[in-house]
């Protein structure tokens, strides 16, 4: 978070003009150039106060990179601050300490997702950085369960034939005694 909060502009006389300071743009709102305005009202960009400009002149259009910070979001795997224009911010994996609490954003980890066995459930923020984690948070999961399936019929297998050569066996006896 850069540290930036919206506020009213700074207020200074200088010289029979008030000076006003600059007021940084966010994403959210245009900012203004530093200025001075007379006791009639009318506006100047230097404090000699030769050259009269618009309030249109004085607009700092809004910023694309200036983020308002907000509180931490998160999901099962990550944290990340959440403009006000949508923009996720700082987005991190947690950091949880042996509480089973992240030490930045305060998400608590609960027994039931520490021991999932499926990928985390898709949240409405997520699609945003699906493309940048998708490698990372997708456990291929199907690949354990095509094992699973193919040791079953590996096992059923053998007890299939072998279950038929004790019968085999069984008959082969019966007949020499017979025999």
């Amino acid at each position: 978070m850069c540290g930036y909060k919206k506020g009213s502009a700074v207020k200074i006389s200088v010289g029979g003009l008030t000076k006003h300071e600059t007021v940084l743009p966010d994403c959210m709102h245009e900012g203004k150039k530093e200025h001075y305005t007379d006791k009639d009202g009318r506006i100047y960009l230097s404090s000699a106060g030769i050259k009269e400009v618009t309030v249109d002149e004085l607009v700092i259009p809004k910023s694309t990179t200036r983020h308002v910070g907000g509180d931490y979001a998160h999901d099962e795997t990550e944290h990340w601050i959440a403009c006000a224009c949508g923009a996720e911010l700082n987005r991190k994996e947690h950091s949880f300490g042996e509480n089973g609490v992240c030490e930045v954003c305060g998400f608590r980890k609960t027994e039931a997702e520490s021991v999932t066995s499926g990928p985390p459930a898709e949240s409405k923020d997520e699609g945003k950085n699906e493309s940048k984690n998708e490698s990372e948070s997708r456990f291929p999961w199907w690949i354990i369960i095509i094992v699973c399936i193919a040791l079953a019929v590996i096992v059923l297998t053998v007890i299939i034939i072998s279950s038929g050569k004790k019968k085999g066996k069984e008959k082969e006896s019966e007949a020499a005694r017979n025999g």
